[in-house]
């Protein structure tokens, strides 16, 4: 998996990541520390059929102008890109720096380099150099050809399994963007009007209020075959469709109760089912949302819903585990799991998917 901080590329074991604790930087292991554990995936991409690239690679970032690391399975963790804050090309070590890389996604057709948003721009990282796709030093919106466009805190990214298109949620510019890679390299705006709002629309008439993060639909009974994109915008679960560019809003209420919708949402990834895995931090839970079942509610997986005001951690089945502030997640197939970086608590999580989802699985608990 990838662990991100202190603006300093790592890598980390991925056995033993989820054991990781403190606030501090260190490279050790299972004794390695985390400040503020962000983490998102690697290995969102577009493909019908398995991909070849690895699905245990994940990422963590800080907040602390976080920079990429690339966690693979291995006993320790190394640095193998960044070294400061700031904007610069080169090689990943010594030369190359990043300001706030939280948004990460492999090639597809080169898992062994990978897309990375910095803030205000997207580059390219391969095993000894970091690049500039697009984007440049200073905030702004502005589509265009490369370095001529803008963005705004770059906050997730998505690469088609043929690598012809890289969709972008620029946060600050409350807009969905697509970066075209055949050719001359050109940002568009795909959705969002810039306004802070949350209004249903197609296209660029629609509102999205600070688009965080994104997951392509993996639903087997979609077609074309992964055609959406879910969307976590100011909290709120948003469904784009990548054909008719209409977005719309999802009603995520809890299974068995009249309640209002649940908000302030901040991870998510998607399942082969097609269901959704969603992270809440108003709640400290973790939900599973079927998108495309009628009536279908919020199922609580793990977490208490209503945490005590004296335990802020705890491991074990279901809605015995506490989470604190749980900000982002990933799904990794291979292994039929979650893992959940625990912010509040400065670890990573583990927790396996029930068996409706993957239905080898018997049991789901958080180790």
């Amino acid at each position: 998996m990838c662990v991100s901080s202190k603006r300093t590329a790592r890598v980390c074991s991925h056995s033993r990541a989820h054991f990781c604790i403190g606030g501090k930087w260190s490279d050790a292991g299972c004794a390695a520390h985390f400040h503020h554990v962000r983490l998102r995936a690697l290995r969102q991409y577009v493909s019908p059929t398995p991909s070849p690239i690895d699905p245990s690679l994940v990422s963590v970032g800080g907040h602390d102008h976080v920079l990429i690391v690339l966690v693979m399975r291995a006993d320790q963790v190394i640095t193998i890109c960044g070294s400061d804050r700031g904007f610069k090309h080169g090689k990943c070590l010594g030369e190359a720096k990043f300001s706030l890389p939280y948004a990460l996604a492999v090639d597809p057709l080169n898992p062994n380099c990978f897309f990375i948003g910095d803030e205000s721009s997207v580059r390219y990282c391969t095993p000894e150099t970091v690049t500039l796709v697009a984007g440049g030093e200073e905030s702004d919106f502005a589509d265009g050809r490369g370095s001529n466009a803008r963005f705004s805190a770059v906050s997730s990214l998505l690469c088609t399994a043929s690598r012809d298109r890289l969709y972008v949620a620029d946060f600050c510019n409350n807009r969905v963007r697509m970066i075209d890679l055949t050719g001359t390299v050109t940002v568009t705006t795909v959705a969002g009007d810039g306004e802070l709002n949350s209004k249903d629309g197609c296209g660029v008439q629609c509102s999205i209020h600070y688009p965080r993060q994104m997951t392509f639909d993996r639903s087997p009974s979609l077609s074309p075959p992964v055609s959406v994109v879910f969307i976590l915008s100011h909290g709120a679960l948003r469904r784009f469709d990548l054909v008719t560019c209409e977005m719309t809003t999802c009603q995520l209420v809890p299974v068995g109760r009249d309640e209002s919708p649940i908000t302030d949402l901040h991870g998510i990834d998607s399942t082969p089912s097609g269901h959704l895995i969603l992270s809440c931090m108003r709640t400290d839970s973790i939900y599973l949302f079927d998108p495309y079942r009628p009536g279908s509610g919020l199922e609580l997986l793990a977490g208490s819903e209503q945490p005590s005001s004296l335990v802020f951690f705890a491991d074990g089945p279901g809605n015995s585990a506490v989470f604190n502030q749980p900000i982002g997640l990933v799904v990794v197939d291979s292994e039929q799991c979650v893992y959940i970086a625990d912010c509040g608590n400065s670890r990573i999580r583990r927790m396996t998917l029930p068996p409706h989802v993957l239905p080898v699985l018997t049991e789901y608990r958080t180790d």
